[in-house]
């Protein structure tokens, strides 16, 4: 190739390039931003402060009975500093031989009093006493509330005449076992007596 023939060609090269490099100086130059976005939390996420417990408090309980269309009832009333406590469990207990036996449970109302009826059918002490006590069994911070009471009206059961009868199983044997027992022993020792005294004609003898 010809030196005239290279000119031209280099000349429009050059004339590109510098085109090229204006284009370029007269353009913005690109940004690169970046947004950071947090992750959203569902409320099902987000942490929730700790359940507190209701600080225990001892509640007062006042056990009476009264006298209702001619039935007899059993009055627990729950009060807290003077206040009556609503819709607080109570139940009722009355002591017998092996333990306390459950008569009943009911909740307060707005008065604070819980009641039940009066066990009437149920054998009381010598004098028709029943031995009753009412504990607070919810909520969990009223539950040392508890009252004790003695109330008569129960049905007396009378003392036996003869509080343990002669039998295999009482204290004191029936007559007739005592009757056979002494003739065994009196013709064991009968027996004895025969042949001591055998033995000593034997003796004699010689």
């Amino acid at each position: 190739m010809s030196s005239r023939m290279q000119t031209p060609i280099l000349a429009a090269l050059l004339q590109t390039a510098v085109l090229c490099a204006m284009v370029s100086a007269q353009a913005p130059p690109s940004r690169m931003t970046m947004t950071m976005t947090e992750p959203a939390t569902s409320p099902a996420t987000q942490p929730t402060p700790a359940a507190q417990t209701a600080p225990a408090m001892t509640p007062r309980v006042t056990l009476e009975s009264t006298m209702e269309e001619g039935q007899k009832i059993l009055h627990a009333a729950v009060t807290v500093d003077g206040k009556p406590v609503q819709s607080a469990t109570v139940a009722f207990y009355v002591r017998r031989t092996f333990g306390n036996m459950l008569l009943g449970q009911d909740q307060t109302d707005d008065d604070g009093t819980a009641a039940i009826p009066f066990p009437t059918d149920l054998p009381g002490m010598p004098q028709g006493e029943l031995q009753v006590t009412a504990v607070v069994t919810a909520p969990p911070q009223y539950t040392s509330g508890n009252a004790a009471a003695t109330f008569t009206g129960a049905p007396v059961v009378p003392a036996s005449a003869d509080a343990f009868p002669r039998a295999l199983w009482a204290p004191q044997a029936p007559l007739m076992l005592i009757v056979i027992i002494l003739a065994i022993l009196a013709a064991v020792w009968l027996a004895y007596v025969y042949v001591g005294v055998q033995l000593l004609r034997i003796r004699q003898r010689r």
